[in-house]
């Protein structure tokens, strides 16, 4: 029978007498001078009790708990989880899982023990909640560093559960956590209280009502204070944080316990505040990701997600370290974050089933329906927290396996005809999930920024604009496309902007990066490298996006970088190429900025309308300026940019899908240097025969095939050589250079272009220009 029980409880450590010894209370702690009565602190002077915890191998972590644990070869043995709990009543009545109940012999040996001496007068402390002032007394008497000391508190927010003492050893790797509680007695022991372990929770509640919980209160506190702290180092901090925005979006808790164990901790609190949302951020190895499965079970009816991280955080990685470096790149000499957004890292763990009332079968449960829609053309499902993130059949499946009762959810989720769409959309400005369009029901994976506008000193963002842009004319387009981008998302705007500058830390990727992304919401950019752009056939990075950030284009003479960029800003579609997911079409939304330290970023067209080539400064701003305006940005900044681009737009007015590009001076400067040498000769020919054509008031006529060997006989180069221009570009050489394409004239079965300096109605088809002789492109002088 013992060897059964054993197996029952599994690893039963063999029972000592030091192993179990309570530890001492800071208090005398015992019973009354001169009592037979044992002292609370040392179950084991009750002999009968000390018996049966010995037996099953328990170990006590309150005066009336003990627990039944084995360490788990998981981890290399970091984690314990408990088996089971029991619960020992003042009475002495307990309350334990049957594997570990006591025997009818040992439970009644133990209630005679208590009740001879309940009959003396004696009583076991229970442990109670108490006042702030006494667990900072508390902490001062232990000689423990505010950093290492945590206080949990009740709901109320006003009273104190338990503290927890954080201790490293020398050398050590992980942290030793004690447990400290106020008892009846009026003595604070290092023992968890007798009910279910709190949460860690903010000593005041935040108005928000999304809630992120983290395993254990270090991540906790630290989160609560760079998203709330007004100190310089907490500012500093989170500024330089990558998911300062969202992360300010929530208040932050801690449960303990160890991840192994989610059971012990009063997930009702949790549940009764009826949160919007919870995000359970999950330490980064196997028992803190395994315990989302249980934590989704305890949590089951309520708004949750789950916070992975992937193999590129280090082991055991949670929100209180510090960010892994390789998300970083030096682009422009500025340190730039290119790793995966919060959204990016978390996954819907809404409990998707329940029992039918019959007990035979499931059914989805009313939120996860909430929370789920698919689609029939492609096949795709698609959850309401996360938009971008589509899923197949066999991916939706196995994302949800691990808070469901089934193996195809999907296939209960395909009975509900109100989830249900025909396709899928991308509507900015339309804050709905289901949207009909075209006569279809389609699911819009449009989702609006979490920044709020809010009145305030806009002084900063204007100073720091007209530090970044100093040419007035310039500074006004650029302010217009960045208000259109941000109070506008219902508009399109058909040109992108350009920042040049060789420069580096002068502000470019701060305007990107820090100020545009959180204003149109991260979750509708994409930060694609240049090759991404050119070469990758998957277009991820313009599908279901409103802005791309180009960190760097270094393209150059390639025209092949300019043609795509101006086709992503041009076209109205957009044929989504997608890994793992058929090919469909959607509305194309994407506007783009791009940086770059090159002269010559890209081969711009001398026709160009799609680029807005902005002068940008050469000056930078010193630490301490950069210091004052990160730090405004992150206390509410990018609230009063938003508001600030609502009231631009309805004062001066925004970008219409008809407004091209307007000229720079860098952008003509730009267009100069990416000109060819046969394109300078063609467009400097065309001005040449319109300067004269003026002077002698009579048109002159050229057409695009002699044009083009009189090129290639200026840089001495056979007609034929690959490397001289096309025809087409000869072409719109001349049109650069100011003459009119008239028409088209078969001369000995070939064609020719013909272009004319015109004169009065002179245009395209006309009868004069197409009759009149032309003349040799060497009869022109350009030096002329």
């Amino acid at each position: 029978m013992r060897s059964q029980q054993d197996n029952l409880t599994g690893n039963r450590r063999k029972s000592k007498a030091s192993t179990n010894k309570a530890a001492p209370a800071t208090g005398a702690g015992s019973g009354a001078p001169g009592s037979r009565t044992p002292n609370p602190d040392n179950y084991r002077a009750i002999p009968a009790l000390a018996a049966y915890i010995d037996r099953v191998g328990a170990e006590q972590s309150s005066l009336r708990r003990f627990t039944v644990s084995i360490k788990l070869a998981e981890d290399g043995g970091h984690y314990r989880r408990d088996t089971a709990t029991i619960q020992l009543k003042e009475d002495g009545s307990i309350t334990a899982p049957e594997a570990v109940a006591p025997t009818d012999a040992e439970a009644a040996a133990i209630k005679t023990a208590f009740t001879r001496l309940l009959a003396q007068g004696w009583a076991w402390p229970e442990s109670i909640t108490h006042n702030l002032n006494s667990a900072e007394e508390q902490r001062r008497k232990l000689g423990v560093d505010k950093a290492n000391w945590f206080v949990f508190l009740d709901t109320a927010r006003t009273s104190v559960i338990m503290c927890q003492q954080r201790i490293v050893p020398p050398g050590a790797v992980d942290s030793k956590y004690l447990p400290w509680t106020f008892y009846s007695d009026g003595q604070w022991r290092c023992k968890e209280p007798d009910a279910p372990l709190p949460f860690w929770k903010p000593p005041e509640r935040r108005l928000t009502n999304n809630i992120m919980v983290h395993e254990g209160a270090k991540a906790a506190r630290y989160c609560h204070w760079l998203t709330t702290s007004t100190d310089p180092e907490a500012l500093e901090a989170l500024a330089a944080h990558p998911w300062a925005e969202q992360l300010r979006h929530y208040e932050h808790w801690g449960w303990l316990g160890g991840a192994a164990n989610p059971h012990r901790v009063d997930w009702a609190e949790l549940k009764n505040i009826r949160a919007t949302e919870i995000v359970q951020v999950c330490d980064n190895d196997a028992a803190g990701m395994r315990a989302a499965t249980r934590v989704a079970q305890e949590l089951k009816g309520q708004n949750l997600a789950v916070l992975m991280w992937d193999e590129r955080f280090p082991h055991g990685f949670d929100l209180a370290d510090p960010w892994p470096e390789r998300f970083f790149r030096d682009i422009g000499g500025r340190r730039v974050y290119v790793g995966p957004g919060l959204v990016d890292c978390c996954r819907p763990a809404v409990w998707a089933t329940e029992l039918l009332a019959s007990g035979k079968g499931y059914k989805l449960r009313t939120l996860f329906q909430e929370q789920w829609a698919w689609t029939n053309q492609p096949a795709l499902f698609i959850s309401r927290r996360n938009r971008r993130k589509l899923y197949n059949e066999k991916e939706f499946n196995a994302a949800v396996q691990p808070f469901s009762d089934v193996e195809n959810t999907a296939k209960l989720l395909r009975r509900r005809v109100e989830n249900q769409a025909e396709t899928v959309c991308y509507v900015p400005g339309a804050d709905t999930f289901f949207i009909t369009m075209e006569g279809e029901r389609r699911i819009n994976t449009w989702t609006p920024t979490d920044v709020k506008p809010e009145k305030g000193d806009d002084g900063p963002w204007l100073e720091f604009m007209e530090h970044l842009i100093p040419h007035t004319q310039d500074l006004e387009h650029v302010l217009k496309w960045c208000a259109t981008l941000v109070a506008r998302p219902e508009v399109r705007m058909r040109y992108g902007v350009l920042l040049i500058q060789k420069e580096q830390g002068v502000g470019k990727s701060t305007l990107m990066e820090k100020i545009l992304a959180p204003l149109v919401g991260w979750q509708n950019c994409s930060v694609p490298s240049e090759e991404a752009l050119v070469n990758n056939q998957f277009n991820y990075w313009k599908s279901h996006r409103r802005l791309a950030l180009v960190h760097e284009i270094y393209a150059g003479g390639n025209k092949k970088a300019y043609n795509t960029l101006k086709s992503a800003m041009t076209d109205d579609h957009v044929d989504v190429n997608i890994k793992h997911i058929p090919q469909y079409t959607i509305a194309n939304w994407i506007h783009i900025i791009a940086a770059s330290n090159s002269r010559v970023p890209l081969q711009m067209a001398e026709q160009d309308r799609r680029w807005l080539v902005p002068k940008v400064t050469v000056d930078k701003w010193n630490s301490a300026k950069w210091a004052e305006f990160n730090n405004w940005l992150s206390t509410g900044g990018r609230s009063i940019i938003y508001a600030w681009a609502k009231d631009y737009v309805i004062e001066h007015g925004r970008v219409t899908e008809a407004n091209i590009a307007p000229m720079s001076a860098v952008k003509l400067e730009l267009i100069e240097m990416s000109l060819s040498e046969g394109q300078l000769l063609a467009r400097d020919l065309a001005r040449e025969a319109v300067r004269r054509a003026e002077k002698d008031k009579k048109p002159i006529v050229l057409k695009d095939r002699e044009v083009r060997e009189w090129a290639s006989q200026q840089r001495r180069m056979d007609v034929s050589d690959p490397r001289l221009e096309s025809l087409l570009t000869i072409r719109d050489a001349l049109l650069a250079g100011g003459m009119t394409e008239v028409g088209m004239k078969k001369i000995m079965g070939v064609r020719n272009y013909l272009f004319s300096t015109g004169h009065p109605d002179c245009g395209p088809g006309c009868e004069q220009c197409m009759k009149a002789a032309t003349t040799p492109p060497a009869m022109i002088d350009p030096e002329g």
